[in-house]
């Protein structure tokens, strides 16, 4: 997990920018993980340090030159990768033949193609997670979707739904979208199924201890932007300039039927609020504790209120009326939300929607 990061002063950090910094007799660092496109090389102590981007989107050419006093480097080129460059017979065969598995072993059980439309929108849906996270569109959306899906396919459903910055690792293009590109937004993870992808859990909190995650996660962020979360079916009204753990003034549940509940942050209030997000996310709850050096102790529950200690009684069953359980991922959740938007072209296509334009925010800000 090395890397480049652009800090606030303009310079760059991470540890690969240390790596360069520190460590003398190196030619060339080929630097990755942080997503970072490099269209020229950056000089760091006299090391030359690249990074092509991210998914394979380029490529990138070094050229070295070779001599009795030495190794010099000369030049660094960014390669896209697109329909300019021609794929081998031999290879494009091979991806076609797994785009049919696909189809066969996972996207045929749930009605979809890997190349048949699914969505399409005329503007784009995009998180920048080295920008400001407050402005993205593409997170709310996803929060609704989670909120959405497991609403309408669980009895017990959620009161909130969240999901974090992380987790979400693409955009939303304008144009038809297929399964296969929805899925690389949120492809992370496995269950206990053949489905990739994290599955569905779901606690119960009270409010005061709602209050407190909140709290929690408005200053992780902070340090890490794969922290900053996005929620659904909640509204929180927060104050910035305050103190650690003094920051949320308010947070109302706001039911899919328009009805509003406040939430009452008194200790005497045992009022339980189920929060829904993947398994991998919702596990932090169980150590926020640990992570807030015991300034929170927030207990994960049941819809009973008793103590939940193995994560996989949290799953979320999708289909009650099939035997076992049945689990949730998050792209088929996106998948099936995007599904019951509007056509508004009348060709046969969900979208475009506008409501992602400018979304509302879930937490907003107050004095």
């Amino acid at each position: 997990h090395s890397g480049l990061t652009l800090q606030k002063d303009g310079q760059w950090g991470g540890e690969d920018a240390e790596l360069a910094r520190k460590v003398r007799g190196i030619d060339l660092i080929i630097s990755g993980h942080t997503h970072t496109m490099l269209d020229k090389p950056l000089i760091i102590n006299g090391v030359p340090v690249v990074q092509t981007g991210e998914y394979g989107k380029n490529i990138g050419k070094v050229i070295f030159g070779f001599s009795g006093s030495g190794i010099r480097f000369l030049s660094y080129e960014l390669i896209p990768v697109d329909d300019r460059i021609h794929g081998k017979s031999q290879i494009d065969s091979l991806i076609n033949l797994r785009k049919t598995l696909l189809t066969e072993k996972v996207l045929s059980g749930f009605g979809m193609q890997y190349g048949k439309p699914v969505f399409e929108t005329d503007y784009l849906i995009d998180i920048d997670q080295q920008g400001n996270l407050d402005e993205s569109n593409l997170g709310p959306l996803v929060a609704d979707a989670i909120y959405y899906y497991i609403n309408r396919h669980n009895s017990m459903g959620c009161d909130l739904a969240m999901v974090s910055a992380g987790v979400i690792r693409d955009k939303i293009v304008p144009g038809v979208q297929t399964p296969a590109d929805i899925f690389r937004i949120m492809p992370l993870g496995s269950g206990k199924d053949d489905v990739p992808g994290y599955p569905f859990s779901r606690l119960y909190v009270t409010g005061r201890e709602l209050k407190n995650i909140l709290e929690i996660l408005l200053v992780a962020h902070k340090s890490n932007s794969d922290y900053y979360c996005f929620y659904s079916g909640m509204r929180a009204e927060v104050n910035p300039d305050k103190g650690l753990l003094r920051k949320v003034k308010k947070i109302d549940i706001i039911k899919a039927d328009g009805q509003i509940i406040n939430v009452d942050f008194s200790k005497k209030n045992k009022t339980l609020y189920s929060i829904a997000a993947n398994s991998y996310m919702l596990e932090f709850i169980g150590i926020i504790r640990k992570k807030s050096f015991g300034l929170i102790n927030v207990i994960p529950k049941n819809s009973e209120g008793k103590r939940v200690t193995d994560m996989s009684t949290a799953l979320i069953d999708m289909d009650e009326a099939k035997p076992g359980l049945q689990e949730g991922k998050e792209w088929l959740a996106l998948i099936e939300y995007l599904q019951s938007l509007k056509d508004g072209n009348e060709n046969g296509i969900p979208g475009p929607d506008k409501k992602y334009v400018v979304p509302l925010k879930a937490v907003v800000p107050v004095k």
